[in-house]
């Protein structure tokens, strides 16, 4: 083995380093957030990303988000993803409790989207990669493409007047094109529910009060979404909103053994892939639970 490759071995986050050094000395912009998160985001695998970490902390290229308090309101930090502007909630590490029977397993922190990703976002996602489905993507290796994708888009973008509505119609492979654009990652199944149960094992993210057709927590029983954000009583014990009503969401398969750990971006062959949350349609209060 060279020496060059045995020091790339090594340092295998020094290009990122040196292009962040340069960003580091230019002005604030919204174009230099975004390039500072791509490259941030593409080190996090390597075994120097600390260094990566604390350059881009003390460089005032990156936000840490460590505070684990609960903060006054029932929330914890949150920051504003550069690329499709989604605002991000803190979910600080620990251990929680996930399925039906109430089972332990620990985590380390990581963010989730306040809000279901919007018309507007996915429609912003497909004017700057060109995206049409994931058949077109090379990311994505799939023989099935979504015949349903985004048909009540016209012309690739949103409904008048739904801007602001959760996306629908977007397969599992959709959703995970986005989030590879947006430099994020769908969550595995059990750390949805750490973010809709808190670490205390509620039944849904509000609590245990059972939802009541005169007091409507969630978006349900509708026949058709309703705006992010509209139903603020349904946030779960970190802020985040609507992982009941509205849209369900697509989650990555895990394996029960191995609930803390995150997604790993490879879907294997006959994976079963797993929806929580429940949809507007839905009208059977226990399907609602967390």
């Amino acid at each position: 083995m060279s020496k060059k490759k045995q020091a790339d071995d090594t340092h295998p986050s020094a290009p990122v380093l040196v292009r962040l050094s340069e960003l580091a000395e230019k002005k604030k912009s919204k174009a230099r957030t975004r390039e500072a998160w791509s490259l941030i985001v593409s080190a996090s695998g390597n075994p120097d990303f600390h260094a990566v970490y604390d350059f881009a902390i003390e460089n005032e290229l990156a936000v840490a988000c460590e505070d684990t308090r609960e903060l006054r309101g029932g929330s914890y930090p949150t920051w504003t993803n550069p690329i499709d502007g989604a605002e991000m909630v803190w979910i600080p590490g620990g251990k929680f409790l996930y399925g039906d029977e109430n089972k332990v397993a620990e985590c380390a922190g990581f963010s989730m989207s306040k809000y279901p990703i919007t018309n507007e976002q996915y429609a912003k996602f497909i004017e700057a990669t060109g995206y049409m489905g994931h058949e077109s993507s090379e990311m994505i290796e799939s023989d099935e493409p979504n015949a349903e994708f985004v048909v009540h888009f016209t012309k690739y973008n949103p409904p008048k007047g739904k801007e602001n509505h959760p996306v629908t119609r977007v397969g599992f492979f959709d959703a995970h094109a986005y989030c590879e654009w947006a430099n994020c990652s769908l969550p595995t199944e059990w750390l949805w529910e750490k973010a809709a149960r808190g670490t205390d094992g509620r039944r849904f993210p509000w609590g245990e009060e059972l939802p009541k057709p005169q007091n409507k927590l969630a978006h349900v029983m509708a026949s058709d979404t309703a705006a992010v954000g509209k139903f603020d009583r349904v946030r779960s014990p970190y802020g985040v909103q609507e992982l009941i009503g509205n849209v369900s969401e697509w989650c990555w398969p895990m394996d029960e053994k191995n609930a803390g750990q995150f997604s790993p971006g490879i879907l294997e062959d006959d994976s079963q892939v797993p929806v929580r949350g429940i949809c507007f349609l839905r009208t059977n209060a226990s399907r609602m639970k967390a």
